[in-house]
């Protein structure tokens, strides 16, 4: 800039071309979208709290005051918290906690509807059995990653059923427990495979790179001797890319080393085919 322009260097200013001005604009309208929308969900969450307050504010008036409310409104205020979505993870366990508390304390304080909460927790017992289940099956997947997110879809669902009867619920939670350890453990027993596959492939491909780094200094005054040796180094290549993958902090490395005797071994291929030709 000083050469073309002759004059300071506070001056300089880069401006870049069209495409730089196209790539810079879509960054930003994508950072700014990007911030209106987690600032969407955390004014959404917070939205949540604020209704899952009222609910609890309700709750506990019925359950201090108005033991004989129509069940209906109770289920009401149920399937509205239900229906609300997720609130500030601080404040999850919290309210879950608060929620759980009303509702058994209104359930048990009042006497009339024991009947009808019996009745409930019965069917909650049929659904965890249910949930249970599905839990169990999810061992017998070969893909762990879907088993793993299909397991957390299973607990969310298992947290929202409600109570179920007393001398059943350590047992069916257990159970639930149980079946989604030996998921975890599959899990773990795969990554441990996959780890130990990975050593294995990135010891198959070091001792590829040692047969290839034979070629570096490859010298020969026949054709023949260099296309042999080409093909050789083709058919590296091929084992090469038969192995499966390795880890990814030594793939840069590990590629490198490979394909650098490839490079040098052809530059000196193409250097004395020329010589070759030129002396013909």
């Amino acid at each position: 800039f000083l050469k073309e322009e002759g004059v300071e260097v506070d001056d300089f200013f880069y401006k870049g071309d069209a495409l730089d001005e196209k790539f810079e604009s879509i960054y930003h309208d994508l950072n700014k979208r990007k911030n209106e929308y987690y600032f969407q969900i955390q004014s959404q969450r917070k939205d949540n709290f604020k209704k899952k307050n009222l609910i609890l504010d309700q709750l506990r008036d019925i359950s201090n005051n108005n033991f004989d409310v129509d069940i209906n409104v109770v289920k009401a205020l149920q399937q509205s918290w239900q229906d609300i979505g997720p609130v500030p993870g601080n404040q999850h366990k919290l309210l879950w906690a608060n929620y759980n508390a009303l509702l058994d304390r209104f359930y048990d304080s009042r006497s009339i509807y024991f009947e009808l909460k019996d009745l409930d927790r019965k069917k909650n017992l049929m659904i965890k059995t249910e949930l249970c289940e599905k839990a169990e099956s999810l061992s017998l997947k070969d893909n762990s990653n879907t088993a793993i997110k299909e397991l957390n879809e299973l607990h969310e669902q298992y947290k929202k059923v409600g109570p179920v009867p007393k001398d059943e619920q350590e047992n069916l939670w257990q159970r639930f427990k149980l079946a989604s350890n030996k998921v975890y453990e599959k899990r773990k027993e795969f990554i441990k495979r996959f780890k130990s596959t990975l050593i294995e492939n990135l010891k198959k491909k070091k001792g590829i790179i040692l047969e290839v780094q034979k070629y570096e200094n490859f010298e020969s005054k026949k054709i023949k001797d260099w296309n042999n040796a080409a093909k050789v180094l083709m058919n590296f290549q091929k084992d090469w890319e038969a192995i499966g993958e390795i880890s990814r902090e030594r793939s840069k490395e590990i590629n490198k080393s490979f394909w650098a005797p490839f490079k040098i071994f052809f530059s000196k291929k193409r250097a004395f085919i020329q010589k070759f030709e030129s002396e013909k």
